[in-house]
């Protein structure tokens, strides 16, 4: 019998738990193995994002000193370098040197192997999965985890530490021509740039500086702009001084919080103990960061560190790392918000510095008027044929290209990690922090559930913590709290449980299997009499906590009612300027007060609005997509979704289960779902309006993922007021486009957007009788609306009309094997009581495309849950 303790994510935070476990490796006594499987399917492996491969002059910020990957062993980076001939120290400086990116990359690396083979020295055998996982499901045995490719494996302990996540996107600009979302790696994404060309970079943190400095070093000689809001660049990071903290330490922020939380007040006391215990003050920081031009403060910045006297950033450079998560964990839910949403930009230019020799660069183009820093952002628009105009307070800018380097105060969940954590979050294994991210306990890390309670055999690590914790990601946090994690892995638990095996998901049970009843122990003469009494306690609690689970789920129905109120009373419209009373809102939008706190109270414990100290609400970025007026709204889509024929339908569905009917619309409404869209106008605006919205957002990563034939002729079968031929155009700018659907539809399409474009008609018809001619076929939702035969006829009409060498792409939801959750099933229930189609598995699509003479060749699993299904004549 083993122990398999389960790491999700390999990069840089799996990493540091690997290294954590081999300084601190679990006792095996009693056990005949140990194995470790981290999951990820990254090329990137340890390295993560942050220390890819990139260009010699993507540099770290802190000093190979405080970097390295072993907590206990503040030495090992240093002795790395020192192996391998590479200076500690700068040689012009003085100063500890720092590394590029790239090498501390290597250095991740190296140590990880080193460490595996540490672990293997002690009995431990690390495996790595090439998968992501998908599931996962908690009890006080273990852990349960399904991957993507749809093996399960049973652990005793797991350490949840997947990252990656993407930067913000604040002005909706996704998938726009011109637009780079993320600009690492930049020696990739920078590469072919036209030298002269207008270069706009959104934010000027410490990536804005990596653009810039990038763009330099790749030989660019065209103007460079960086927008924010405060035009507030990096603090220098200064020469490395001593200081031993004495104010900012754990036990006198514990004494300071007592038993309650932490003000601002008892923060700030702290702050300025700490700071004048080092010759420096609070007022000397607030010069620092008073408005001034950025050339000006950059030269203050470089004069100081040559000057070497004032140390009160780096006394917060240091503080950040060692007592950072403890502070802002004990830290009162009012003051966070403040610091969010006041604080948050300083404290950041402050405590995460930029390099000397990145520093010096940017005065340098700032000073040769190459670089401008604009404050006062306000907006992001496309221009007509290339490029953007950015609003600023001193008037629009236009730029060529434009790259985001935003990052958000608030955390959100990874991407490539949101349907593991969805299902987490909605099963009760995970509770969501209301700030963003996942809750968990302090001091070991443990993953809390939504009531609070701690998940004994589940540690969360990374991106995932923020906004519980406010620093999360630097590699000194990571060691650190990763040494945390490896020590209660070590010395908790570790007896041995029944063996476990990986195996192909069919419908599994997916429980490991029961410990023996109480009664069964009762004759076992180790078992005690405590034991078998907490047995049957714990037996009880958990088939009552079943219980309540059961019926929680059946009250989850008010979610999306709760969703439709605010939706049809446009609240978040009225929020988008501010804060406001519920009073104020209920003047606002015609609702009763109360009733809308109500409504909006609901609403905040899943994210969608914030209420603050006074009672106010707020706009949280989830609803940010309630508004009417921004990109990627999703306001028409949940009003279509949660409308009187899909909600009354679905509720219904019972009568068509035992046969009453085929369709349970039908059943209630005396005709089909097409005859009540076709007749009724306000209800057929309601859906072309709605599946408008419900396409923008579902189609970025789809669109942008597959690669369109040069010069082709796209024709978009059912397509509405042109959703999805929209987005196709406007990013393959050498397609041509047919909108195809009945002539009453095409009167209100939208591709008039486009401008006056000759690559895009409108051409009416019925999809049922013909199709017209082209290259590529598009068709969206199109056939889970019908049955087989019926989808067959369909895509049987644009065999005939494409054009030899042409393909359809079908995009819809592929259900994949198993019973783990997915969006697909959810999708099948609804489609089961509306339409007389259903959502398909790829064995379905293969023999649905067969039919009309077409073979599937490939399904592209995008980012979303839409997949992109290819298919050619056959």
């Amino acid at each position: 019998m083993g122990v398999t303790i389960g790491i999700i994510g390999g990069g840089t935070a799996g990493a540091c738990v690997i290294n954590a476990l081999a300084e601190h490796p679990p006792d095996l006594s009693g056990a005949e193995s140990g194995e470790v499987l981290v999951f990820d399917d990254t090329a990137l492996w340890w390295r993560g994002r942050a220390y890819q491969d990139d260009g010699e002059y993507v540099w770290c910020n802190v000093p190979m000193s405080d970097m390295s990957v072993r907590y206990h062993d503040p030495d090992h980076g240093l002795a790395w370098m020192r192996a391998r001939d590479l200076a500690v120290d700068d040689p012009v400086t003085g100063q500890p040197a720092l590394l590029t990116r790239p090498a501390y990359g290597d250095y991740l690396n190296a140590a990880t192997s080193e460490a595996i083979s540490r672990l293997g020295g002690r009995g431990w055998r690390v495996r790595l999965v090439s998968e992501r996982a998908a599931r996962l499901w908690c009890d006080r045995r273990g852990v349960r985890l399904e991957t993507t490719g749809g093996r399960c494996h049973d652990l005793d302990r797991a350490v949840l530490a997947v990252g990656g996540n993407a930067y913000a996107d604040p002005y909706r600009l996704s998938g726009t021509a011109d637009y780079l979302p993320d600009p690492y790696p930049l020696e990739k994404r920078l590469a072919g740039l036209d030298r002269g060309c207008r270069v706009g970079i959104l934010g000027t943190g410490l990536a804005a500086v990596d653009v810039a400095v990038a763009l330099q070093e790749l030989g660019h000689d065209g103007p460079i702009s960086m927008f924010c809001r405060s035009g507030l660049l990096p603090a220098v990071r200064g020469p490395h001084r001593s200081h031993q903290l004495t104010h900012l330490t754990v036990p006198a922020i514990e004494r300071a919080a007592h038993d309650g939380p932490l003000s601002l007040t008892a923060l700030r006391r702290l702050v300025e103990a700490e700071l004048r215990s080092a010759g420096s003050s609070l007022d000397h920081l607030r010069r620092m960061l008073l408005p001034q031009p950025p050339l000006t403060r950059l030269s203050a910045e470089l004069d100081a560190f040559r000057a070497g006297n004032d140390i009160g950033p780096q006394v917060l450079q240091k503080a950040v790392p060692t007592v950072g998560q403890d502070l802002w964990y004990l830290l009162a839910q009012d003051a966070k918000h403040w610091i969010l949403d006041r604080l948050h930009r300083y404290v950041m230019a402050l405590c995460c510095p930029m390099p000397l020799v990145n520093a010096t660069r940017i005065a340098h183009l700032l000073s040769s008027g190459r670089l401008t820093v604009h404050p006062g952002t306000t907006g992001v628009q496309p221009a007509p044929l290339r490029g953007f105009t950015v609003d600023t307070s001193a008037g629009p800018v236009r730029v060529d290209l434009l790259v985001n380097t935003v990052t958000p105060a608030r955390r959100t969940i990874p991407h490539l990690a949101r349907g593991l954590i969805d299902h987490a979050t909605a099963t009760g294994v995970l509770g969501r922090h209301p700030l963003g991210g996942l809750h968990l306990d302090r001091h070991t890390s443990l993953a809390l559930t939504p009531h609070g309670r701690p998940q004994p055999r589940l540690h969360l690590l990374g991106e995932l913590t923020g906004t519980a914790f406010y620093f999360i990601s630097g590699m000194p946090v990571l060691a650190k709290r990763s040494a945390d994690i490896a020590h209660c892995l070590s010395s908790r638990g570790n007896a041995p449980t029944a063996p476990r095996r990986s195996r192909r998901v069919g419908p599994p049970n997916r429980r490991p299997a029961p410990r023996r009843a109480a009664a069964d122990r009762i004759h076992d003469p180790k078992a005690t009499d405590r034991e078998i009494s907490m047995s049957n306690e714990t037996t009880a609690v958990d088939k009552g906590s079943e219980a309540l689970t059961l019926l929680e789920q059946a009250m989850e129905y008010a979610y999306p009612a709760a969703l439709r109120a605010a939706a049809v009373t446009g609240v978040a419209d009225h929020l988008a300027d501010g804060p406001k009373t519920p009073e104020e809102l209920g003047r606002m939008t015609g609702a009763d007060a109360q009733k809308l706190y109500r409504t909006l109270r609901l609403l905040a414990t899943r994210g969608v609005f914030r209420e603050d100290e006074q009672g106010r609400f707020e706009l949280t970025s989830t609803a940010e997509y309630l508004r009417s007026d921004v990109p990627l709204s999703v306001r028409a889509a949940i009003m279509m979704i949660t409308s009187k024929a899909m909600w009354l339908s679905t509720g219904e569905l019972a009568g068509t289960l035992r046969g009453d009917s085929d369709i349970s619309f039908e059943r209630l409404f005396g005709k089909t779902i097409w005859e009540h869209w076709g007749r009724d106008l306000p209800p057929e605006e309601e859906f072309h309006t709605g599946m408008m919205s419900m396409t923008e957002p579902e189609i970025q990563s789809p669109v942008h993922s597959y690669d369109f034939p040069e010069g082709a002729t796209v024709v978009d079968v059912g397509g509405g007021y042109g959703g999805l031929l929209l987005p196709v155009l406007r990013a393959n700018p050498t397609l041509r486009g047919v909108l195809y659907d009945r002539e009453h539809v095409l009167a209100k399409h939208r591709l008039a957007e486009l401008g006056a474009d000759d690559r895009w008609e409108a051409v009416p018809g019925d999809f049922f009788e013909t199709c017209p001619e082209g290259d590529v076929y598009l068709l969206k939702y199109i056939t889970h609306d019908w049955d087989d035969e019926r989808a067959a006829l369909i895509l049987r009409n644009c065999r005939q009309a494409m054009k030899p060498g042409g393909r359809v792409l079908l995009f819809d939801m592929v259900i994949p094997p198993g019973n783990s959750p997915h969006p697909g099933k959810l999708m099948d229930f609804i489609v089961m009581a509306i339409y007389p189609g259903r959502e398909r598995t790829e064995e379905d699509f293969r023999r649905l495309l067969a039919k009309a003479g077409l073979r599937l060749t490939r399904i592209n699993n995008t980012a979303g849950y839409l997949s992109t299904i290819e298919a050619v004549a056959a």
